[in-house]
Order: C-alpha cells, then structure tokens, then sequence
C-alpha cells in the first residue's frame, strides 16, 4: 500500500508537471 501510494503521489505530480508545460506551450 506504501508503495502504490507513493507511485500515486508522483504520478499525481508528474501529470501535474505535463499540464504546466503543456499550458506553457499552449501559450
């Protein structure tokens, strides 16, 4: 369970991370 929640959280961030550049990029 620690692990997948671990994988969950930086999944979460990366998505995060390839929304702003994909914003970025929009604009």
């Amino acid at each position: 369970l620690n692990n997948s929640y671990i994988t969950r959280q930086k999944r979460w961030e990366i998505s995060c991370k390839l929304q702003l550049s994909e914003r970025q990029v929009k604009v």
